[in-house]
């Protein structure tokens, strides 16, 4: 691994994606790549909520009858919903009417008022999805039930592209999405760096890598501000409101899109999430300033950072 690696990065889901592969090949590494992110960019025109014709979209404008979906919107929601029900609604699919209220209260600079809220709220809840698995259907028990799944389809994309290069025989490599990544051919001895989620030109700490997936998240570093009022751009599925600007989390897995979508209920839940993560396949990392919690795993393996040692075995 003393050879530097191929890198090459794109935009996609809103993040920049970055796949690191070590390799001799260069050519065949520039191949798989591009495969890699022409999977990622079909993912993206399932998932998104910004085109009427995606997938996502369609499914809304079924409302109240079951719908067929595809394999892969079919596994992101399994696992988006999945969190919901472990995180009792921290984490929610369905948040795409509270995503455009705040999207548009940050255009106009106006907040939005009880009524905006609360008909948000109406047209939020996981609970109002039914499925059928052996049928592979969807159904929308509530009318204008919308979802944004921002928050575990770029880990699912993530995972997809993972295991697309391995299915090439790349050795060892990683698929990277702003913070969410994968890394596969890395023995469990490897070290991460956790950034600082106030402060992300500082490293806050390292951990060892246990599982191949990590997403941290944070509320601080992509704020809204609206009528000179800084927001962090999370939001509580459960209230509506922007959640407080108070740190950031990190989660481990064996799936990236299951990390992403804890990491984002463990930011919400905060510290009481932890003991729902506490099994074998989930570790997770809440950090509050200088404090933190951690699963029990975890724990005793986190260190914070002295600026005067060095990591000898980081990825």
């Amino acid at each position: 691994m003393n050879r530097p690696p191929f890198i090459q990065a794109r935009r996609r889901m809103g993040t920049l994606f970055e796949i690191r592969l070590w390799m001799d090949d260069r050519e065949a590494a520039q191949t798989a790549a591009s495969a890699a992110f022409d999977e990622i960019a079909r993912l993206e025109r399932l998932f998104t909520r910004f085109d009427p014709d995606s997938e996502v979209r369609q499914l809304e404008r079924t409302a109240g009858a079951p719908a067929q979906v595809s394999s892969d919107l079919w596994a992101v929601m399994e696992i988006a919903l999945a969190a919901a029900r472990l995180s009792g609604g921290a984490f929610d699919p369905t948040t795409g009417a509270l995503s455009r209220l705040w999207d548009r209260a940050e255009a106009d600079q106006r907040l939005p008022d009880d009524a905006e809220l609360l008909q948000a709220l109406d047209r939020t809840g996981w609970e109002k999805i039914r499925t059928d698995p052996a049928r592979r259907t969807i159904r929308f028990m509530a009318p204008e039930l919308a979802l944004d799944l921002g928050g575990v389809g770029k880990g699912y994309a993530v995972d997809r592209a993972a295991a697309l290069l391995q299915a090439w025989g790349i050795p060892r490599g990683w698929v990277d999405a702003g913070g969410n990544f994968k890394a596969f051919g890395f023995g469990d001895a490897s070290m991460i760096g956790v950034e600082d989620p106030l402060n992300p030109d500082r490293l806050w700490g390292r951990i060892p890598m246990l599982l191949p997936a990590v997403a941290s998240s944070s509320s601080h570093l992509r704020r809204r501000r609206i009528g000179g009022r800084p927001l962090g751009h999370v939001c509580d599925p459960r209230t509506g409101l922007p959640i407080p600007d108070e740190g950031g989390t990190t989660v481990l897995s064996e799936s990236a899109a299951w990390a992403d979508a804890c990491s984002t209920a463990l930011l919400v839940a905060g510290e009481e999430f932890l003991e729902q993560l506490d099994d074998a396949r989930t570790v997770g990392l809440v950090i509050r300033g200088d404090r933190f919690a951690a699963t029990g795993k975890l724990r005793p393996l986190v260190t914070q950072w002295e600026p005067e040692k060095e990591a000898s075995a980081w990825i």
